[in-house]
């Protein structure tokens, strides 16, 4: 029975330490284009994986006032990608649509360009 019991806390220890993901520094520039939309009062961007959030914006600077938006993100991860939607007046974009998707395995930085509702 002790012998068991030595087996299955060594067991609990190799699942709780050995399948931890390494994580790294990504840093993620996103930049939106707005095409032709006007009385434009709030952008920002939504997902998963801190700092982005499902329940609220993330808010992006005008580049170029109803034109173009930026932000960057400084996140600690352990995965190779993040999904995200744009927002404009809290409406969010590509409703009923796949999410966008932002690869970054292997890389210490990216940028990714989108225009918003087109996927």
């Amino acid at each position: 029975m002790k012998k068991l019991l030595t087996i299955s806390a060594i067991f609990l220890m190799w699942m709780q330490f050995g399948c931890v993901q390494k994580t790294r520094n990504v840093t993620i520039q996103l930049n939106l284009r707005l095409a032709g939309m006007k009385n434009i009062t709030q952008v920002g961007v939504r997902g998963n994986g801190k700092p982005l959030s499902w329940q609220k914006d993330l808010a992006m600077s005008p580049v170029i006032k109803d034109s173009l938006y930026t932000v960057t993100i400084h996140a600690i991860t352990g995965y190779n990608f993040a999904e995200l939607k744009f927002t404009v007046n809290g409406t969010m974009e590509l409703d009923g649509m796949p999410n966008r998707r932002v690869d970054f395995k292997g890389a210490k930085s990216v940028t990714y360009n989108a225009v918003f509702n087109k996927p």
